[in-house]
C-alpha cells in the first residue's frame, strides 16, 4: 500500500501542475478578452464624441 501511494504522488502533483497551468491560461485567455474590450469600447467612445464634436462645428460654421 505504501509503495503504491509514493507512486501517486508524482503523478497527482502533475495532475495538479497541468490544473494550474490551464486555469492559468484560461485566465490570461479571459483577462486578454476583456482588455481587449474595454480598448474597442473606448476607441468607439472617442469615435461617436469626434463626430458629435464635428457635427457642432458644422452646424456653428454654418450659421455663422
Amino acid at each position: 500500500m505504501a509503495g503504491t501511494r509514493w507512486r501517486s504522488r508524482p503523478e497527482s502533483r502533475l495532475r495538479k501542475v497541468i490544473k494550474f497551468g490551464q486555469k492559468l491560461t484560461d485566465d490570461a485567455v479571459s483577462m486578454f478578452i476583456k482588455l481587449m474590450g474595454r480598448l474597442f469600447s473606448q476607441s468607439n467612445n472617442r469615435k461617436k464624441q469626434r463626430h458629435v464634436f464635428r457635427r457642432a462645428k458644422l452646424a456653428l460654421t454654418h450659421f455663422w
